[in-house]
């Protein structure tokens, strides 16, 4: 049994980055971890959704899993929080000492993500494997050098938790789209002789 930290700037990130391997870690007994980070959001005025909390642990319910933990950083101004996040991820790293960690990429040009791939590599280098997700919306660079094949249901399952974001159905995010999502995990399964697979980065791998 592997300890699985999985890294989530926002609300719906570990999903559509990792959704069909955390799936099939929980399917094969592992334990896994989500840290999220931002819940304080900037809707448009009158927006009908105004929470993403309630989506976010819907998703994981769907996903089956049940260590989550949520902080309150704002949208777009995580930066200001930078040392507090990295002690926050030391304090995670301390307690459940993961075996690997999930990341955004380091060259994803989101100021959050930014933010979270860079603490995140520096409160677990040289003491987790350390992989990147890819968000290629956001993504200027991404070498993909690490695959998980995964199956039907853990497709189904990402595709399924995905759905739980109302919100960001509301404000057409292209790439919440099923017929996208499953064509990304179709196109990375070719890659590595896999009906699906999700693609990773490998930033430091120890055996």
């Amino acid at each position: 049994m592997m300890r699985i930290l999985v890294i989530s700037p926002h609300a719906d990130d570990a999903e559509l980055g990792a959704g069909s391997s955390i799936s099939r870690f929980i399917r094969e007994g592992h334990e896994v971890t989500v840290y999220l980070l931002i819940t304080k959001e900037k809707f448009p005025e009158n927006f009908p959704i105004r929470d993403r909390i309630n989506e976010f642990k819907a998703s994981m319910k769907v996903l089956g899993v049940r260590d989550y933990r949520v902080d309150e950083y704002p949208v777009r101004e995580i930066y200001k929080y930078r040392q507090e996040i990295l002690d926050r991820l030391i304090k995670i790293r301390d307690e459940i000492n993961p075996d690997i960690v999930l990341i955004p990429s380091l060259s994803d040009i989101h100021q959050d993500h930014q933010v979270a791939a860079i603490e995140g590599y520096r409160a677990f280098n040289r003491r987790s494997n350390i992989l990147s997700y890819e968000l290629p919306w956001n993504t200027t660079k991404f070498m993909p050098n690490y695959y998980i094949k995964v199956k039907e249901g853990d497709v189904k399952n990402k595709i399924e938790a995905l759905d739980r974001y109302e919100s960001q159905k509301l404000l057409n995010r292209r790439y919440f789209n099923p017929e996208f999502l499953r064509a990304q995990l179709i196109f990375r399964g070719v890659q590595c002789n896999s009906n699906y697979a999700e693609a990773f980065e490998v930033l430091h791998w120890q055996y």
